[in-house]
This record gives C-alpha cells, structure tokens and sequence, in this order.
C-alpha cells in the first residue's frame, strides 16, 4: 500500500523556519543502523552563497556538498544527525517493511511518500512514531499489492533512482537543463548504463501506470 503523510521538520528544520525559506526535494536516502545518516535534496534557488550560509548554521546538518548545479536547480548531498526524529521514523519504517519513495517540504513541514506493505504494517509504523514523539498526518492512504519483487509500476529500484535523478536535475525539462552525462556522474554508473535505465524505467512506467497495450 502506498501512503503519504506529513510532520513537522526536523531534519533541515533551522534552514525551512529561516527566511531564507525554499522547496526542498529529497531525490534520494541512505539511513540505516550501521551507516552514516545522507541523503540528497534538489532545491530551486539563485541564492547559493545564501543557502550555503543557511546550511552552515542549521543545527541539524553535520556535513554537506554540492553534487550538482543546473540553471534551475541544485543537488546537495547532506549527512545529518542521528539523534533526530526522522532518522528514528526512517527506522522505523524499515523495521515494519517500508520503502522510500518520495518527500518534499512545504512550508516548515516534510511530505512523505512511501510503500508498506499493508495497513497492519504502516499502523505499526504510526505508533512507533507515536512513541518516538514524532506526529504524523496521514494524507492519504491507497491500497495496493505490494512485495520487494513487485514495486511501483514495476519499476525496479535502479530504475526508479534514475527516472528521479534525471527528473530531479532537470533532464525531462524543457528547456533540458542537464545531460545523461550528469546523471551518469550523479549515480556513478555509465551513460549507457543510465539510458538504458530511463528508456526501460519509462516503458514500464507508462506501460503500467496507463494501463498502455503492450
């Protein structure tokens, strides 16, 4: 099952009650029980000394680079605390079978998109938070089967990092405003490896997401 919740940030929280308040986009996320905490954030801005400056002094971030900059947009690859709210939620989740799919902010607060493979599992998942003191608002919630070897519109992992890579860097934009090139650099895998990702990624995607005739 799909669902989609908020919160109150605390990762990056500083840096969104700032006045230098902007969208985030988390493209990507690395949080386990043996690994340091990182993930990556597409964030539209012409400001970068500015938002660098906002990064430095947010209490939450212990580290962080510049993975990528477009016209439009930049990737940051940020390592935060441990000791947070959501890096407890994220292991939670891992805990009762979930996986990340997607987050943004909006206004102060983090949006979250992820699968669980049913609703006894993301219940669980709600209380641990619960307990954790971390509330969530539970926005929508969709049925759906779900197992490791069937995700999203039968997308393979790889599949799904790339499209979100390449969407998050602006490759779909129009005008483009990145190269497979970037995106290869960006995943740290070949420029054939990356299209042969997209154009299969995006077959499944509108072949499964549409419903299209095979």
């Amino acid at each position: 099952m799909l669902a989609q919740f908020r919160y109150d940030a605390t990762v990056l929280g500083p840096t969104l009650r700032s006045n230098f308040a902007t969208r985030l986009e988390a493209t990507r996320t690395n949080v386990g029980r043996d690994y340091v905490q990182r993930t990556n954030f597409s964030v539209a801005t012409a400001d970068i000394e500015q938002f660098e400056t906002t990064l430095d002094w947010d209490s939450t971030v212990t580290a962080f680079s510049k993975r990528y900059e477009g016209p439009e947009r930049l990737i940051y690859h940020v390592e935060y605390q441990r000791e947070i709210l959501e890096t407890l939620g994220y292991l939670a989740a891992l805990d009762c079978g979930g996986e990340f799919l997607h987050a943004h902010t909006e206004s102060s607060e983090w949006v979250v998109r992820m699968l669980f493979p049913n609703r006894q599992a993301f219940g669980e998942f709600v209380d641990q938070c619960h307990d954790y003191g971390l509330e969530l608002d539970i926005d929508r919630i969709t049925d759906a089967d779900f197992t490791p070897d069937a995700p999203e519109y039968g997308l393979t992992e790889t599949q799904r990092e790339t499209l979100l890579t390449a969407y998050a860097m602006g490759y779909f934009s129009v005008p483009q405003e990145t190269t497979l090139e970037a995106v290869s650099d960006e995943l740290g895998v070949s420029v054939s490896a990356v299209s042969g990702r997209l154009h299969r990624g995006l077959t499944q995607l509108i072949g499964n997401a549409l419903d299209a005739p095979k």
